[in-house]
């Protein structure tokens, strides 16, 4: 009586709604992906209303600035004064002078605290200050970028931003600033640039009441991303990268994300200001904001080693009924795949996969009926092939050759007459030989001899031909009349129309281990499409010894021995034609496997 199949498929369903399913959606979907998600959301819209405000607060505040400093460039009556006080060489004039200026100064920035310097530049040497004179040449100050940046937009206001402090009591730390080139036509006026210069914490009261996570930080960065604005003072002038941001952080459409900088993971939120071009950047740890998580999350992990534990003991018998029978199933496909055709799985069980095992063993027996039937087939029909080629001898050739024979008897030379007849005898032999399509490459080479020595004959001195071959590979096997085509179409198409002598270089030797034959002549060559319809084309010499033309010699090679092997032409039209035939090497001890 046949055992009732147990289906696998319902027992993975129930297994994977009862393990899988319920706790992925449970933990996931729900504590994961939602509730971190709404959080990241709404920190994001609190952070963006508040950094909103800062923006707001930053923009008038630059407004202000710049128009401070357009009035005062374009106030007639201070830029006077200031010339005055330049071209004045009486000291007492100059100490009245300059306290109006101050007294007017003073009066302008009665509301602001936070002035560190205003400095007048004359386009002649010289300056006048408000506050803090500086320390650094004023050479060196006019060669800055930001000074001759100043120069080129004449009267209009320019906000270098941060820049290292080069007055008194402020000496190489970090200052807000801004500058102007005063565009006044009339001739009173001395001042090349007025430079201005406040301390960093102007922009303190817009964000001093920004509340983020005790870890939390805040920065105002200009368009080059330099950090214009940090409680960190030591941050101040330096680029945003320096906390570990990359530039594609902040070529995203998005105004939060979370990153991984120096600090470790945090939640980033951005917002520009864009009337002048700069950004707000806040950083918050990630692992502060997503607390409330991480701790609902270690609930949620008890519980999923529970779930595990009961996994654990499911698995075992899981693995054990269902996933190693499968694994060498796999297995036994592989070997298979790798050419093992007496692979057979073991029947030892009743349900869906001893039917595929059944199916398998069935399936591997057909493969290898067919793989054999194939062979067989293949091996007959490239042995016919080949036969059929072989005895193709072509009777324009024979009656040639004759007729060579016929003419030497006329003249008595019979030496000569037995020399040829013993060459052609020997070429017919080899032809016709049904031995085998493999001979040793001494043998192909005296077949060769024979062939060229009757060519000599019928065309004289027309060509001389050179034979040489490494003793090494001589007792080597290689196809039967491999090297006789490729020299009989250098003679016929190669230089028999040619008025001066021609050459012939046959080569042989071992590299890489392969066989290699070159066949070379001085002929007239041949063009792209010639070579190309050589190769295709089955070109046969209508006046040669056989019908096997450069295609067939190409395809045989590539029939017996693999596309890896075959013919190559290299040549250019007018000086010489190049063959190169590539063979493996072939042992005495291999022959008879081959030779069928």
């Amino acid at each position: 009586m046949m055992k009732k199949k147990k289906s696998i498929s319902g027992k993975y369903l129930r297994a994977f709604i009862l393990i899988i399913i319920l706790p992925t959606l449970l933990i996931s979907f729900i504590l994961n992906r939602v509730y971190i998600s709404t959080l990241l959301e709404n920190s994001s819209d609190v952070i963006q209303h508040a950094m909103e405000q800062i923006a707001i607060g930053v923009e008038n505040e630059i407004r202000r600035i710049s128009l401070s400093a357009s009035t005062i460039s374009n106030d007639d009556e201070i830029m006077d004064l200031v010339t005055k006080w330049n071209r004045s060489d009486d000291l007492n004039t100059k100490f009245d002078i300059s306290n109006e200026i101050d007294r007017k100064l003073n009066y302008i920035f009665s509301n602001s605290s936070d002035v560190e310097s205003v400095i007048f530049f004359f386009d002649n040497p010289g300056a006048y200050y408000f506050k803090n004179y500086p320390l650094t040449e004023e050479e060196e100050i006019k060669n800055m970028d930001w000074y001759k940046a100043t120069i080129q937009n004449r009267g209009k206001v320019l906000i270098p931003g941060s820049l290292k402090s080069f007055t008194v009591n402020s000496w190489n730390q970090y200052v807000f600033s801004t500058s102007i080139s005063p565009d006044i036509s009339y001739i009173r006026n001395d001042v090349e640039v007025v430079f201005f210069s406040f301390r960093t914490n102007i922009f303190s009261s817009f964000y001093s009441n920004f509340k983020l996570a005790s870890e939390g930080q805040l920065f105002i960065v200009d368009e080059n991303y330099k950090i214009m604005v940090s409680k960190n003072e030591e941050l101040i002038g330096k680029d945003i990268y320096h906390l570990g941001f990359t530039e594609e952080d902040f070529q995203t459409d998005s105004n939060s994300f979370v990153d991984n900088v120096n600090q470790g993971k945090v939640f980033v939120s951005v917002r520009d200001i864009e009337k002048i071009g700069w950004k707000i950047i806040s950083m918050i740890d990630y692992k502060e904001l997503t607390q409330d998580v991480d701790r609902i999350s270690a609930y949620a992990a008890v519980v999923i080693i529970v779930i595990l534990l009961f996994f654990l003991g499911f698995s075992v018998y899981f693995f054990r009924d269902l996933i190693l029978p499968i694994k060498n199933m796999i297995n036994k496909m592989k070997n298979v795949e790798k050419g093992d055709f007496n692979t057979t799985i073991d029947i030892e069980r009743n349900d869906e996969l001893s039917d595929l095992g059944r199916s398998f063993n069935r399936m591997v027996q057909e493969i290898k009926k067919l793989i054999v039937e194939i062979d067989i087939k293949e091996r007959e029909r490239s042995k016919e092939e080949i036969e059929v080629l072989q005895s193709q001898i072509n009777p324009h050739f024979l009656s040639n050759t004759l007729n060579s024979i016929r003419l030497m008897a006329m003249i008595a030379k019979v030496e000569s007459i037995k020399n040829m007849t013993d060459a052609f005898i020997k070429l017919l032999s080899a032809s016709f030989a049904k031995s085998g399509k493999l001979i040793s490459i001494e043998e192909e080479i005296d077949n060769l001899n024979n062939y060229i020595y009757i060519m000599k004959i019928r065309y004289g001195d027309k060509f001389n031909c050179n034979i040489n071959i490494d003793n090494d590979i001589k007792k080597m096997y290689v196809l039967r009349l491999i090297l006789q085509p490729i020299v009989e179409n250098s003679i016929l198409h190669g230089i028999s129309d040619m008025e001066d002598r021609g050459e012939i270089a046959v080569t042989g030797y071992k590299e890489d281990g392969d066989i290699i034959f070159k066949v070379k002549d001085n002929g007239v060559g041949m063009t792209k499409d010639q070579i190309d319809r050589l190769l295709k084309e089955d070109k046969r010499n209508a006046k040669g010894f056989s019908s096997i033309g450069i295609m067939n010699v190409d395809r045989r090679i590539k029939l017996n021995h693999g596309m890896h092997y075959g013919l190559k032409i290299e040549s250019i039209f007018g000086e010489y034609t190049l063959v190169k035939m590539v063979l493996p090497c072939i042992y005495e001890h291999e022959r008879d496997e081959l030779n069928v």
